[in-house]
């Protein structure tokens, strides 16, 4: 009991160090799943920026809470944290959902959320705020000056690395050979017809090709490499299937609206 006084001195600096690094390590979570990502994207984005954000968003942020980025959730508002991570039960922001344990409904402008949207809320909050990875913008001259920035700097060709003939076909490849050569590696062996129709297909449409689309392939590809290559791409491109793949990127971003605003 001698050392209390002398303890309690100390404990300010203790806590300055202590809680800022966990902070930051709520704030820098591990790698979330892709099943984690896409649900809140689907579930909770949408919800916090259609019910949320008026409040608690980039230009206003009522008793200092934003609700914009998973940083600034953590961080909570001018009176403390909102959430726990993994305890939805012990997070004021569940209880402020349910208008519980003296928390003030919300939200406080339109209909409360129903127990759907709740549950979804709860279930976020149960598997640490899964949120896409986020990056804060260095402290550079180009933050400072933007006209330093790249879109504002005039477009410079770049020479093209020297590349022996059976290395690549195009300028691309000189450029991805050159890296691989800096790094000790080497292009991977050409891909066969099947395979290459097959991962056109994927990446453009995010669906498998039918067999007698593969051997069709195959057949003009014997023929002529580039011509085959060169069709398919077309094809893919024209497809419904590769505007329904790409449209869902942006999708889960800007969501569906008929109207352009208000």
């Amino acid at each position: 009991m001698r050392n209390l006084p002398r303890i309690l001195h100390w404990l300010p600096l203790l806590a300055g160090l202590v809680l800022p690094a966990a902070l930051r390590a709520a704030e820098s979570p591990a790698p979330f799943s892709p099943e984690q990502i896409h649900f809140f994207e689907k579930e909770i984005r949408p919800l916090l920026i259609e019910r949320c954000q008026d409040c608690h968003g980039a230009h206003k942020h009522e008793n200092g809470l934003r609700l914009d980025s998973r940083a600034a959730v953590v961080r909570g508002s001018d009176y403390g944290p909102v959430v726990v991570a993994g305890k939805p039960a012990e997070s004021k922001l569940i209880h402020a959902l349910h208008g519980q344990n003296g928390a003030e409904k919300m939200p406080k402008k339109g209909a409360p959320l129903s127990e759907t949207q709740i549950a979804a809320m709860t279930r976020w909050i149960q598997e640490g705020l899964p949120w896409p990875a986020e990056t804060e913008v260095a402290a550079t001259e180009e933050k400072n000056d933007p006209h330093q920035h790249w879109a504002f700097l005039p477009v410079v060709k770049p020479a093209v690395p020297a590349m022996s003939p059976e290395a690549g076909k195009n300028e691309v490849d000189a450029f991805v050979g050159a890296k691989l050569q800096a790094a000790g590696l080497d292009f991977a062996e050409p891909a066969t017809a099947a395979d290459l129709c097959r991962r056109l297909h994927v990446t453009l449409t995010g669906l498998q090709p039918l067999p007698d689309r593969v051997r069709a392939f195959e057949k003009d590809f014997a023929t002529d490499v580039d011509a085959a290559v060169a069709a398919l791409v077309d094809e893919l491109l024209a497809s419904e299937h590769y505007g329904e793949r790409w449209a869902r990127h942006w999708l889960d971003v800007a969501r569906y609206s008929d109207t352009e605003g208000y």
